[in-house]
């Protein structure tokens, strides 16, 4: 991995890239923030396995006590079973995930406040941006959502359209859509689901879509790679 990728990345006004990647593995995770004002939001808070590092990356770029919410795409642990290491650190915040993932979050023993998306009409008002939640049931969580940057426009888009590989790449390369497809196929339920999901995103204006895992997918290869998705073919299709 790139010495340049050890460290924050900043991707637009307010939005960071804080992740912190295992050279060891072709499952990478990936964290992002948003900071406006003295807010922020920290954004699939990561494995408890990878606390220390992230946060210190996070810390060399902004004061950690200023987060007020973590928004978690689904219940996972790879980017949940950190938040009881968070809240030990700076305290109880405010947890933003659908109902049906929150009701799993809760089990990781965590004492923030559980809100859910779905019951404050999917938006959340930072002090400069207005933050939409995108619902994409089943993929692969029945709580799935997105997180649209309504300033920015960028996606930040949890498990989807993420990849796995060995030859890491923080911004997705000319291979990306196979180390997508090697993911996708196997973690999203089925080609239905996946095609009136991508129909919410499809005509929406979006300057880079930011994945959990792998790379972050730019501006002009953001439509290619919903078709790519479009055309996946994934889930219980792969056993017939």
């Amino acid at each position: 991995m790139s010495e340049k990728y050890k460290k924050p990345e900043k991707l637009a006004e307010g939005n960071y890239w804080v992740g912190y990647t295992n050279t060891d593995s072709a499952f990478r995770t990936n964290a992002y923030i948003i900071q406006s004002g003295d807010e922020i939001a920290l954004i699939d808070a990561g494995s408890a396995w990878f606390f220390k590092n992230m946060s210190a990356q996070i810390e060399t770029i902004v004061d950690v006590n200023k987060i007020k919410y973590f928004i978690q795409h689904h219940q996972d642990p790879d980017l949940c079973s950190s938040l009881p290491f968070w809240e030990k650190k700076i305290g109880p915040r405010k947890i933003l995930a659908h109902s049906k993932a929150n009701i799993l979050i809760y089990h990781y023993g965590v004492k923030s406040e559980l809100v859910n998306v779905d019951f404050i009409n999917w938006e959340l008002q930072m002090p400069d941006r207005l933050i939409k939640f995108i619902f994409m049931p089943y993929m692969h969580s029945p709580g799935e959502i997105m997180t649209y940057d309504t300033k920015t426009k960028v996606l930040f888009s949890g498990d989807i359209f993420g990849g796995l590989s060995f030859d890491w790449h923080l911004y997705a390369n000319e291979d990306y859509f196979e180390a997508m497809d090697a993911f996708m196929e196997h973690y999203m339920p089925s080609k239905e689901i996946v095609n009136i999901n991508m129909k919410k995103i499809e005509n929406l204006e979006i300057s880079m879509i930011c994945p959990q895992h792998g790379s972050i997918i730019p501006g002009d290869r953001v439509k290619d790679a919903i078709e790519n998705m479009k055309n996946l073919e994934c889930g219980s299709y792969l056993y017939e």
